[in-house]
């Protein structure tokens, strides 16, 4: 009776044993390539490795001038750039993504710009008036590992009301001219004709780079100059016939002089239906005495080419001792008609 309970038992028992083993079964290896990435230095060499797995390897590179491999997995890298290395084994590929770098390679920390033909004009204003002008006569640069030290020498031809505002723009462009990478407007003055030298500060970050090649340019800012005719002037949208200068134009108070200015220059511009006309004088005279200063006052009048006055009035000067000159002082002369031929008379103020 006790053998036929054993039996049982042991019957039950292996029963379990087979239902256990049927039910839970064994996980198999895991397949992996031994680096997903790598970096290497060229010439170096790299054996990469398949586990997980008895089956046979095949062993490919995606870019074989970056970085060749062999049919056992060894890496060879040959020059700068990226390759992937595939293992495919049992229909799946695994990769490793290789960069590889020259670290011997030397890097140029100099910038190189190259810089127009001077000398250049560059203008501020708007687009029919001509604020700041000024003439870029000298260029010069370095850098170091932070900034650009660009170093230009101008000189201010004109200035609105001499109140010294910024001129045209200073900007750099990439390599290929698609790019501005760097722009800033030209230092302001005080006075026309001053020489100045200023130096720019550029940051090197972004676009700038080390070992970088820029193209500089001069940039107008509104205001842009008109086409020329073949013989060099500006074209003009209607003529304006000057006075003859030098001429001395004095301001009387009842029958005495005040004042007198000797007009050296009269040039006019055109824009549309509108002139400006500039006056370039030195005052010559003034009754309270040499250091005084004082306005002069040019009466002026414009005539059509039917004689008949079309507008009128008088330039005030910037205030003036005797011996002080002024260039290009302005008037503006509004709704004049294109193509017509005018005149233009200067006189004393009473």
């Amino acid at each position: 009776m006790k053998r036929t309970k054993i039996s049982a038992l042991l019957s039950l028992m292996v029963a379990l044993i087979l239902i256990l083993s049927t039910a839970i079964p064994v996980s198999a290896a895991t397949v992996k390539i031994s680096k997903a990435k790598a970096t290497m230095e060229i010439d170096s060499t790299l054996t990469l490795k398949v586990s997980g797995t008895s089956s046979k390897v095949k062993w490919s590179s995606s870019n074989k001038t970056i970085a060749k491999v062999s049919s056992k997995g060894k890496v060879t890298a040959l020059k700068e750039g990226s390759a992937t290395i595939k293992a495919t084994v049992d229909k799946k590929t695994y990769t490793c993504a290789v960069t590889v770098v020259d670290s011997n390679k030397t890097v140029s920390s100099d910038i190189k710009i190259n810089i127009p033909s001077l000398p250049a004009t560059v203008y501020w204003g708007s687009s029919d008036s001509r604020y700041n002008q000024d003439e870029i006569t000298k260029v010069a640069y370095s850098n170091d590992q932070d900034y650009i030290y660009l170093t230009i020498k101008y000189k201010r031809i004109v200035d609105y009301n001499n109140y010294g505002f910024d001129g045209g723009f200073i900007v750099l462009m990439d390599e290929n001219n698609e790019e501005e990478v760097y722009s800033t407007s030209i230092e302001g003055t005080t006075k026309t004709g001053i020489i100045q030298t200023h130096t720019y500060s550029i940051p090197i970050k972004g676009s700038i780079e080390l070992g970088g090649t820029y193209n500089l340019r001069f940039v107008n800012d509104g205001y842009t100059p008109k086409p020329k005719d073949d013989d060099g002037n500006q074209k003009q949208d209607f003529t304006i016939l000057l006075p003859s200068v030098p001429q001395n134009i004095s301001y009387y108070s009842g029958s005495s002089v005040q004042s007198t200015a000797k007009v050296t220059n009269i040039t006019y511009e055109t824009s549309g239906t509108k002139a400006t006309i500039f006056f370039t004088l030195e005052k010559i005279y003034d009754s309270r005495g040499n250091g005084q200063s004082a306005s002069c006052y040019i009466g002026w009048k414009l005539y059509d080419s039917e004689g008949y006055i079309i507008d009128s009035g008088t330039f005030y000067s910037e205030s003036m001792k005797v011996g002080d000159k002024q260039k290009n002082g302005k008037e503006y002369i509004y709704d004049l008609e294109k193509g017509e031929t005018y005149k233009l008379e200067i006189s004393n103020v009473n």
